[in-house]
């Protein structure tokens, strides 16, 4: 196992766009995770429990996103305040890997 994960989840009202959901929540632990470590994304990566290379190709895949739909990470957290109720901590480690 990869370090400890939730025992219980918390399921929102239905229905709900999962494919939305999912997304939001992979912006927002890949965010959380670039935040901790500092933008390190070797060290980033083994705090996911994913190998580096598959956290280049999601940002590299989160950049050409927010490319096409003219997001930024300040978007992205603004959207994401919604999911939890809080926001993503600012930090310039982390705007600077996904802007």
């Amino acid at each position: 196992m990869r370090g400890e994960e939730p025992n219980a989840l918390i399921v929102g009202p239905l229905p709900v766009h999962l494919s939305n959901l999912l997304y939001n929540l992979e912006i927002a632990y890949m965010a959380a995770g670039l935040d901790q470590a500092h933008g390190v994304k070797k060290r980033a990566a083994e705090l996911l429990g994913l190998n580096r290379t598959t956290l280049v190709e999601r940002l590299k895949r989160l950049k050409a996103l927010q490319a096409r739909e003219g997001g930024s990470i300040d978007a992205m957290r603004e959207h994401l305040k919604g999911l939890n109720g809080a926001a993503l901590p600012k930090r310039k480690d982390s705007a600077k890997v996904l802007a």
